[in-house]
């Protein structure tokens, strides 16, 4: 059985910010199955970002993210994150 799979990717840059994002989908024959995305962003310089994501799988589940954090220069040994994360996913499979 073939799946054929379809997937996009972006990344970007302006003076102040970084993007990226990327989308991806699958089917088997001509039902779709799988749909999951994602985008972030990243404010160079005050180091604020932000990141969503969100999937579904026909008749199995799917789930949201939403992640905000920063980045600072704290140690010498190299760029220290700090987020807060928030995820939600619904009949996803434990296994």
């Amino acid at each position: 059985m073939s799946i054929p799979i379809l997937a996009g990717r972006y990344e970007g840059e302006t003076g102040a910010y970084r993007f990226m994002a990327g989308v991806g989908v699958s089917w088997i024959g001509e039902t779709f199955e799988n749909l999951a995305g994602s985008a972030s962003v990243l404010h160079k310089s005050s180091g604020l970002n932000l990141t969503v994501a969100s999937g579904t799988t026909k008749d199995i589940g799917d789930y949201n993210y939403v992640k905000a954090g920063v980045l600072r220069d704290i140690f010498a040994a190299g760029t220290t994150a700090f987020s807060l994360d928030y995820y939600l996913g619904a009949d996803i499979p434990a296994d």
